[in-house]
């Protein structure tokens, strides 16, 4: 193996990126707590993840909708029956964010925990599948569109052990994206599966960022970074095949462009963690335009409004909307739980909103959208 060891680039004080690294470590505090409920604030972060694995999909060709992905996990879950492959690609880059989720802050980043991404990743697909389902490559590969040549398989152990040691070296927290950047762009010229590498890196870069305490589950501090890869997929192709050189000012240059998409993530955040932005300007909108298309009745959207203002209710809360007896209620309550537009605490005696994947999904994104919140790759969808 003879290649350019992993390293962080030297990086001028009066550099660009210098001021882009000071300017996200301000941002990331300023947007580290909101007025946004929590409860209502993890169904965004759930939301959008169900977008990030959609992004990450369309990255690499799979181009089924956000609305075809819903109707289908719907139909699966109300028939019992399974997804198409396209949708199961989705399911299967859900579930390896769930995982990354569950084991990152208890367990290390190393080859076991990647090589379990990859088994996630591929599991039960044929055309996005991989013959060697949670294992190294054994024979060359050429990267379609890239002129680079991946390294021979009897490299790729080396090559992958030396990343997991970068990963697992403390550089100072100032240096936590850039090194995020460089890891991904490294996982992706090694390419060391047979399939699904790019589904990897980008669940691998999630799990850097969790590691670090820019995502965790409930000081919430970015929803969605795979949004910087699909903010144009051409340019995400570009700036890694210049990385391709390993040269220094090429390493930094794909870097200045991920933490670019970073900064614009951490805005959009800073938007979400307002509840009279949410409330106000995506979900009222969305469920009123939900609505207007027959999708929930006139009756569900008074109520569904009701929660929204509230975060929490119960049955008794809807009293003015629907008279008579709690009976009443309590089955107009369960149908909106039955169509997956409130979900029940614990106790079973609380309601809280439900945002997907539902009914009303698919207009929550037109009005993200509509307020400049969602990446290239889900605009006009």
């Amino acid at each position: 193996m003879n290649t350019k060891k992993i390293h962080i680039p030297p990086i001028d004080f009066a550099a660009p990126i210098t001021a882009l690294i000071v300017e996200l470590e301000r941002v990331r505090e300023k947007y580290s707590h909101g007025t946004t409920p929590e409860a209502l604030f993890l169904e965004l972060k759930e939301m959008f993840q169900f977008f990030t694995a959609i992004i990450s999909a369309r990255i690499e060709g799979n181009h089924t909708t956000v609305i075809d992905v819903i109707d289908a996990l719907n139909e699966a879950e109300d028939q019992g029956i399974s997804t198409p492959e396209d949708v199961r690609e989705i399911e299967n880059i859900q579930a390896g964010i769930d995982f990354i989720e569950a084991n990152v802050h208890d367990s290390p980043i190393d080859k076991a925990f990647i090589l379990e991404l990859h088994r996630i990743v591929v599991n039960d697909l044929r055309r996005e599948g991989d013959g060697r389902v949670g294992g190294w490559r054994t024979v060359p590969v050429h990267i379609a569109g890239s002129d680079h040549i991946a390294p021979q398989p009897s490299d790729i152990d080396d090559h992958m052990q030396e990343l997991v040691g970068f990963i697992n070296t403390d550089h100072g927290t100032q240096y936590d994206l850039i090194k995020d950047a460089i890891v991904h762009h490294r996982f992706v010229w090694i390419h060391p599966f047979g399939n699904g590498n790019g589904r990897v890196a980008r669940l691998l870069t999630y799990a850097m960022m969790a590691k670090q305490g820019f995502i965790d589950s409930t000081g919430i501090r970015t929803l969605n970074p795979t949004a910087v890869f699909g903010s144009n997929r051409e340019d995400y192709y570009n700036h890694l095949a210049q990385a391709d050189s390993l040269k220094d000012a090429d390493i930094l240059a794909w870097s200045e462009f991920m933490l670019h998409g970073v900064q614009e993530d951490l805005t959009s955040i800073g938007k979400l963690q307002d509840v009279r932005f949410v409330r106000r300007q995506i979900l009222i909108p969305a469920f009123r335009d939900a609505a207007d298309a027959g999708r929930i009745t006139e009756q569900q959207f008074a109520m569904l409004r009701i929660v929204i203002n509230k975060d929490r209710v119960k049955a008794g809360d809807f009293s003015k909307i629907i008279t008579g007896s709690h009976a009443a209620r309590s089955q107009a309550v369960r149908k909106l739980v039955e169509a997956r537009l409130l979900r029940v605490n614990k106790t079973g005696r609380f309601y809280s909103l439900r945002l997907s994947p539902n009914n009303v999904t698919r207009f929550i994104r037109q009005q993200l959208d509509a307020q400049g919140l969602l990446p290239q790759a889900l605009k006009d969808d």
